[in-house]
């Protein structure tokens, strides 16, 4: 069964992440001329990254989409402004309310310097509540000594939501407070429902973190840069032949590469 359908996971896996200080989307070029060959195999990024930090990935790929940002809150063609995916819900209500608490009354840098850590809101994430980790802090450390005492101080009523209805993701650099009504699998489940292709049709790139791993569910073929974590790189080599872990890291050109093998491996529809 030949793959009609991309999903990949943009920081690290297309473009490495801006943190790293050395971020480049030429892979994004190339790799998005060997997609424009094959205009019957669709290609959609899956990302918690806000719209405005993937901007540059999405125009260096050319490639119409929809995208999905921020753990599945929005999605647009190339080009278009994204679209709210989840709207309505009480976890989504409480979590856009505090952070505009947070936003407008309280310094968290300093909320949080008082209290060992180093962290700033991310104010460029619109749907989701997260902070970014500074200097040698750590995401876990701000879970257990900063956002209880955050929540409980400014929270009011809206923090009742946060244990039952969200979840708190936190890779190390940064805390993501996420609404447990999206996520990427299900973000891409419902993209991939809507275009009608099927799991086994599906070839899935990631690199890192849960998120990543419970999307690998969703399709039949996976491929990861040779940099990715120990986690996922273990799953796909359980895959066997429908799995592939490049010899290149995401700065070296693993976007591309995965593409290439794909097509000439595994077969793209045509």
């Amino acid at each position: 069964m030949v793959i009609r359908y991309i999903l990949s996971d943009s920081d690290d896996t297309i473009a490495r992440h801006p943190r790293h200080g050395d971020r480049t989307t030429v892979h994004a070029e190339a790799g998005g001329r060997i997609l424009r060959k094959y205009p019957k195999v669709g290609f959609s990024i899956v990302t918690g990254q806000p719209y405005v930090a993937t901007m540059d990935v999405v125009e260096a790929l050319g490639v119409k989409g929809p995208h999905v940002y921020e753990m599945g809150w929005c999605w647009g063609e190339l080009g278009e402004t994204p679209k709210t995916m989840v709207n309505g819900y009480p976890e989504v209500s409480a979590v856009r309310s505090l952070k505009k608490l947070l936003k407008s009354e309280v310094d968290v840098r300093e909320f949080a310097a008082s209290r060992g850590v180093k962290a700033r809101l991310i104010v460029e994430k619109k749907y989701m509540l997260s902070f970014a980790m500074l200097g040698d802090s750590t995401g876990s450390y701000f879970v257990e000594r900063v956002l209880p005492e955050l929540l409980a101080e400014y929270g009011s009523d809206v923090a009742n939501y946060i244990p039952k209805l969200v979840r708190v993701i936190n890779p190390g650099f940064a805390v993501d407070i996420v609404p447990n009504s999206v996520g990427k699998k299900k973000a891409a489940s419902k993209l991939l429902r809507g275009k009608s292709v099927g799991h086994g049709e599906t070839l899935a790139l990631v690199d890192s973190g849960q998120e990543d791993l419970e999307m690998l569910e969703l399709a039949g073929y996976a491929a990861c840069p040779a940099d990715a974590s120990e986690e996922i790189r273990s799953e796909i080599l359980r895959r066997k032949f429908k799995g592939y872990v490049s010899g290149y890291t995401c700065a070296e050109g693993a976007f591309p590469d995965i593409l290439e093998y794909a097509a000439y491996t595994w077969g793209f529809a045509k």
